[in-house]
């Protein structure tokens, strides 16, 4: 088992279900970009996936667009599509937090600001 940390952006809004035994799953994706002076930037994707209570608030507090931190375990799978070999890498997380280095309020994203925002912003 090779235990892994992910920092990136979440690229797909975290959609929860049901699996058949009655798990609660969330699955997302995070792309972290690596920007090399006088070459294109190149983007890596991971999926996550997240399991019941975890998943629940996964689904609910984590948005497009937000700096996220996950640990847990890497899956590597290799498949065929359309001919061609690729790689799939998936965690599946023990851990996942918002990262407070750029904020949404901070960005501008956020227009509410109730006191109860400010109680339990995430």
């Amino acid at each position: 088992m090779i235990h892994a940390e992910v920092v990136g952006n979440v690229g797909q809004k975290p959609e929860l279900k049901d699996t058949k035994t009655g798990k609660q799953l969330c699955r997302f994706s995070v792309a972290s970009t690596k920007k090399i002076e006088g070459r294109e930037p190149v983007t890596s994707w991971v999926s996550v996936l997240c399991f019941d209570e975890q998943a629940v608030l996964v689904s609910e507090k984590v948005g497009v667009g937000d700096r996220v931190m996950v640990t847990g375990r890497l899956e590597i799978e290799k498949y065929e599509k359309d001919g061609q070999e690729r790689t799939a890498v998936t965690i599946l997380a023990d851990d996942v937090g918002i990262s407070l280095k750029w904020p949404k309020r901070a960005r501008g994203e956020v227009t509410t600001t109730s006191e109860e925002d400010w109680k339990n912003p995430f």
